[in-house]
């Protein structure tokens, strides 16, 4: 059971909401938790599809499922878990080849490997994994590749002709004073053997090869970068027995810092990758003769940021020597839309005419797309197999495949494998834009379907280089129904609006997003469509400490943070690697800067105003970016300058959390304390 200081209740009442009465029943906090539930990174290979879940309902787990023969079926046996932990945020944690599949095994962090059964051994293989369903992998095969106790391993991939495996190294010393290292390493497949092949830089991620095994094309960076500010593409030429020879790509020493990620090679070799030198992440191609070309110009994101490694946002589908035709994942205004690009080449490589086409898809608007992957139909050579992560006002995330003919724009085909929560009479955002003299403020506005004037919340996203999910969020779905109108902001600093905005963060936070905040909450007042008095702002991690900083600023009439930053000084000495220098281009340095550290630490700008807003505190005991202390002193002295501050604590959660029941509570206790300040009332609606 969590820990609770302060006097709010977890008690929820039921209520109905007469904007859904003659539709569907309003969210219940259980279906809302169990909404959480997430698919991720979906990949094909050789006819079947594989993807991961995170479930807490039924497993504390993440699970790898698979289809196969029309049936969706877990890959693997309940007690294993595939998830990676390097960077402490992880990502792509397996990988696919015609014979194997080699994961991250989520409880040890070691790399596993199991042969991948034909549908016809599949037939003969009955009850494998105990599930009563054929599986596509024959756990009596299983190895276990790796054998270091400190070491967390992520991304593999296979060699495309060699026994080996290329995966991300994080080796964590038993010392903690001592530095945590990442590396590339290889695995051969039938001895074990390891080895380095790259090192020196602080991070590596996106390992791959070229068709037939020769190069090897990676990213790197070096703190103090992150890798949405500044990372660098290199190849080598591949050999085993020995450090590869690096040869940085792009930038080079003589071009402009840019963030690079998602590199692959084409069917001649030539390197794909995403960069935002020129102010937005768009597709480049370096040619086998060095030239660098944009092959989508467009005045849009066509990437997220990498707080994860495995990210795929676009596809070639036809590879000719004239002619290049890709798929592309672009967000405007917030939202993603998918389109297809087709580049005609002269016999010099130069492009000639580029032609583009936003995908539909009957009976689906989806507003979220991500993770893409096509595989050529060798039954029809025209026809891709694709795959991708989908989302829309209606749905939350889901796995999509449908086939798309190079000359055809027909979706028709396209089928859920696995549907996420499904919301018929959702409330839709609209996308607000303020366009002032000196900057944009960007946010997706859910208004009350009932009330024309409601309480607003501000949802304040994590990152804070990250943004606001514009597919359906069914939290947001429920806090609608109980009275909210719901802000889910972007503030200068967030995803999807190009460099200069993502930039606009630095040395800032603390200031801008705030002033975003309350320049939103303005607008909203002067249109009519909230209650000033009854505002609230609420946040996780990044978003938590912008809840907590509003808050002993004395704005808005509530905040609740989840496992928010109270003490940016300590945060600076404490937080793990992966982010121990991004408060150096957040704020500014923790030496030279060191009053500037303390004026933005909600803990140390407490003061004794006459009234603070009422506050509510989440958080994992276990955390490791966000230190349970740091909540437990700005608590205590919050309410020793006589101001309305209330704590949860959760044993065993971290910074997240996962366990279905504390999800429940969480949720349940934020309501209470809702409706016990007056900000909502039983019935509102």
């Amino acid at each position: 059971m969590p820990s609770v200081q302060g006097s709010v209740s977890s008690h929820l009442t039921a209520t109905t909401s007469k904007a859904s009465s003659n539709t569907t029943p309003p969210l219940s906090p259980e279906q809302v938790v169990a909404a959480l539930a997430q698919v991720s990174f979906p990949r094909q290979h050789a006819g079947e599809y594989f993807w991961l879940k995170h479930d807490p309902e039924r497993n504390p787990l993440t699970q790898l499922y698979c289809h196969i023969q029309g049936q969706s079926l877990l890959a693997l046996p309940e007690s294993y878990g595939v998830r990676s932990k390097v960077h402490e945020y992880g990502g792509l944690p397996y990988g696919l080849s015609e014979a194997r599949i080699v994961w991250v095994d989520e409880q040890s962090q070691q790399l596993f490997c199991a042969n991948r059964l034909t549908r016809a051994s599949a037939d003969t293989t009955r009850n494998l994994n105990g599930n009563g369903v054929n599986s596509p992998i024959d756990l009596n095969s299983l190895s276990v590749l790796t054998d270091s106790p400190n070491s967390r391993f992520g991304e593999p991939i296979f060699h495309p002709t060699q026994n080996w495996v290329v995966a991300i190294e994080e080796q964590h010393p038993e010392i903690k004073a001592q530095p945590i290292i990442n590396r590339l390493v290889a695995i051969e497949l039938t001895t074990g053997k390891q080895q380095v092949i790259a090192c020196g830089a602080d991070f590596y991620t996106s390992p791959c090869f070229n068709a037939d095994g020769s190069e090897l094309a990676w990213i790197e960076w070096q703190h103090p970068h992150q890798p949405w500010t500044e990372t660098q593409l290199c190849k080598a030429p591949w050999q085993t027995g020995t450090i590869l020879t690096k040869q940085p790509i792009f930038p080079t020493q003589h071009q402009q810092a840019a963030s690079v990620q998602q590199p692959c090679f084409n069917a001649q070799g030539e390197l794909l990758f995403i960069s935002d030198h020129e102010g937005y992440w768009n597709l480049y191609l370096q040619r086998l003769d060095g030239q660098l070309q944009r092959l989508y110009s467009v005045e849009a994101d066509c990437a997220s940021a990498p707080w994860q490694f495995g990210n795929q946002h676009f596809q070639l589908l036809e590879q000719k020597a004239d002619k290049l035709q890709l798929l592309i994942c672009v967000t405007r205004g917030g939202q993603w839309q998918l389109e297809r690009v087709t580049l005609t080449r002269d016999k010099q490589g130069n492009l000639l005419d580029q032609q583009v086409s936003r995908l539909t898809f009957p009976a689906h608007s989806f507003s979220f797309f991500a993770q893409i992957s096509s595989l050529k139909r060798p039954d029809q050579p025209s026809k891709h197999s694709l795959l991708a992560l989908v989302a829309s006002e209606q749905y939350a995330l889901s796995i999509l495949t449908f086939d798309l003919d190079t000359q055809s724009a027909d979706t028709s085909s396209a089928q859920f494998l696995a549907q996420g929560v499904y919301c018929s009479n959702a409330v839709k955002p609209e996308t607000i834009s303020l366009n002032l003299k000196a900057h944009q403020v960007e946010g997706l506005f859910y208004p009350n379907p009932m009330l024309p004037q409601a309480p607003l919340m501000i949802n304040v996203h994590g990152g804070p280089t990250s943004a606001a999910f514009p597919g359906l969020q069914a939290n947001i779905q429920f806090w609608c129904q109980q009275g909210f109108s719901v802000l889910d902001l972007n503030h200068r600093g967030s995803t999807g609006f190009g460099r200069l905005y993502r930039q606009a963060l630095k040395g800032q936070w603390g200031e801008v997003d705030l002033e975003d905040a309350r320049l939103m909450v303005h607008w909203l007042t002067k249109s009519g469509r909230i209650l000033p008095d009854k505002v609230v702002i609420r946040g996780q991690s990044a978003g938590g400490y912008s809840a907590l900083r509003a808050a002993t600023l004395g704005y808005f009439q509530a905040a609740v943070s989840l496992y928010g930053i109270s003490d940016l000084q300590r945060l600076a000495t404490s937080t793990h690697k992966f982010e121990s220098y991004y408060l150096n281009w957040l704020i500014g340095d923790p030496k030279e800067d060191a009053m500037l550290y303390q004026l933005r630490s909600p803990l140390y700008s407490l003061n004794q105003q006459a009234k603070l807003p009422d506050l509510l505190l989440f958080q994992g005991a276990e955390d490791p970016v966000v230190p349970l202390d740091q909540v437990t002193l700005f608590a205590q002295h919050y309410r020793a300058l006589g101001h309305n501050c209330e704590t949860v604590v959760y044993d065993n959660e971290g910074h997240g959390f996962r366990a279905f029941d504390n999800r429940l509570h969480q949720l349940k206790t934020e309501y209470a304390f809702y409706l016990a300040k007056g900000i909502l009332s039983h019935g509102c609606h």
